[in-house]
């Protein structure tokens, strides 16, 4: 899959997360996520936690399509520059390294536009 170098209108992002990260407390993640955006087409986005807790879903943050810098000079490939705080995780110390945190931008359809490991 090589990104064309947008977003789609009305595509979300899916955060898988590495076992070793636990969210605290669904329902207040939901609430507080989303402050210091950088790089949606919205000035709101919306979480949601699904999956036991392993997956969130992020939406309403391109409601208009959104060019994104996916190359650098080279004509490499790179995820796009998305920012946005996500707070109440839990990664204990003694887990050390986690694993991935995989990320995945889709379609409003669900179609798998980007993915990153």
């Amino acid at each position: 899959m090589i990104p064309n170098g947008e977003v789609e209108r009305y595509a979300y992002l899916s955060i898988r997360l590495p076992e070793e990260i636990v969210i605290l407390n669904e329902n207040d993640f939901e609430t507080k996520c989303g402050e210091s955006l950088y790089g949606f087409t919205n000035k709101i986005i919306s979480c949601t936690v699904t999956n036991g807790g392993r997956t969130i879903l992020i939406k309403d943050g391109f409601i208009n399509a959104g060019t994104t810098n996916l190359t650098d000079s080279d004509g490499l490939y790179f995820p796009p520059d998305i920012g946005f705080t996500l707070d109440k995780f839990q990664n204990p110390r003694t887990s050390g390294s986690t694993g991935a945190w995989n990320v995945t931008i889709l379609s409003n359809k669900d179609k798998e536009l980007y993915f990153w490991q």
